[in-house]
């Protein structure tokens, strides 16, 4: 059994200083764990054990405990590789994305025994040392899903992902639920449902074909849904932050003022854009000293004059 009792996990598909800054500031906090997961599948990183997807690797001269997965532990799983509507190929890449709730398989399928299991996409900003101050609000919630935007939706909505979803939930029968998976969080229990549904929901998404328009339900619908319509509890994660519209660094200079607060989708590799950002300001300062400084100098010719 692990000592703490929740894992945190940032979901990546590569590697930058930005990502590895936001590791270390989960890291080293009381009660959780934390991992790095990331997509493997055209194996840029090697290790030395390729059966063990569990590692310890050097990023930035920093240990980053790290969670490789690829195609090969999907379809060891028994995890289609499905995408909206039916196709005979899809990318892996893609289907990760529209199937954002399998990392969470994955993990506990090597991670078993943690009460609860966080996921943060790699372009997640924390504006501040660390974590600690947004787990703490969360630290006594006890819902088996804690995701962003959770909200009720209702079929054929201007949310495209109601649609076509009929062949799997029954309007008279089913309420839809909506979310945003910048930051999710699950249950143990939970996890081992909602993998045992997706098997058991493809078995019948196989009988169709592409042109019969059934959609295979995305993450972001089908977690939320599948739980609260089987009697587990829900809530949603409040941070005002957590959008689609970029946060370019450059412009968006909030990290001037730290607040603890987590912003999505911070633009590009933002420690650099820190480090540029740095670099602007110190000029930025030595040209106004020095401009300050003739204008003194200025002040006392005149003066003397």
């Amino acid at each position: 059994m692990p000592e703490n009792k929740n894992l945190l996990a940032i979901c990546t598909h590569y590697i930058s200083k930005g990502i590895i800054s936001e590791y270390k500031k989960m890291s080293n906090i009381e009660g959780y764990d934390c991992i790095l997961v990331i997509n493997n599948s055209q194996a840029k990183i090697k290790t030395n054990n390729t059966s063990e997807p569990i590692v310890t690797l050097d990023f930035y001269n920093t240990p980053v405990k790290c969670f490789l997965y690829d195609l090969n532990m999907n379809n060891s799983m028994n995890l289609p590789n499905n995408f909206k509507e039916r196709k005979e190929k899809v990318s892996f890449y893609l289907s990760m994305w529209h199937n954002a709730d399998y990392r969470f398989y994955f993990i506990k399928k090597y991670l078993p025994d943690y009460e609860y299991y966080w996921q943060f996409d790699y372009d997640i900003f924390c504006n501040g040392k660390s974590y600690k101050p947004f787990l703490d609000k969360y630290a006594n919630r006890n819902e088996d899903v804690l995701i962003c935007r959770f909200r009720e939706e209702t079929f054929n909505s201007s949310w495209s992902w109601t649609h076509n979803v009929e062949w799997l939930y029954e309007q008279s029968k089913t309420t839809l639920y909506g979310s945003f998976f910048p930051i999710s969080r699950l249950s143990n229990r939970a996890v081992d449902f909602l993998y045992k549904k997706r098997l058991e929901h493809d078995k019948k998404f196989k009988e169709f074909t592409a042109d019969e328009n059934k959609h295979w339900p995305f993450s972001e619908l089908f977690v939320p849904t599948e739980l609260l319509n089987n009697g587990y509890t829900g809530a949603a994660i409040d941070e005002p932050n957590i959008g689609l519209n970029e946060f370019d660094l450059n412009e968006d200079r909030f990290f001037e003022e730290p607040n603890n607060l987590l912003y999505h989708p911070v633009k590009g590799n933002f420690i650099e854009k820190l480090r540029t950002c740095r670099v602007e300001n110190k000029n930025l300062r030595e040209k106004i000293e020095t401009l300050q400084n003739e204008l003194n100098a200025l002040k006392g010719v005149e003066g003397n004059g």
